[in-house]
């Protein structure tokens, strides 16, 4: 059984960038999740029904602090 994507069976009049797009959204995770620490300040996990959506009554705050243990590619480029 073959799992379909959501952008499968859209024809030839698709954005060109589409592929770019999902890869440049693949690559912010990937260093979002990899470089920083991620802290949830307000742990209440309470639900209020909003429109169509259920949304938690906090919104999720977090704090997010970089890994310091991490070298910095840009800076390390820029001194070559």
């Amino acid at each position: 059984m073959q799992l379909l994507s959501v952008w499968d069976g859209l024809g030839a009049r698709t954005c060109l960038g589409m592929n770019m797009a999902k890869a440049m959204v693949l690559v912010f995770l990937h260093r979002l999740t990899t470089t920083y620490n991620w802290k949830v300040i307000d742990s209440d996990s309470s639900v209020k029904k909003w429109a169509l959506f259920s949304r938690l009554k906090s919104r999720c705050p977090v704090q997010v602090t970089r890994i310091n243990n991490r070298k910095d590619v840009t800076a390390t480029r820029g001194s070559q």
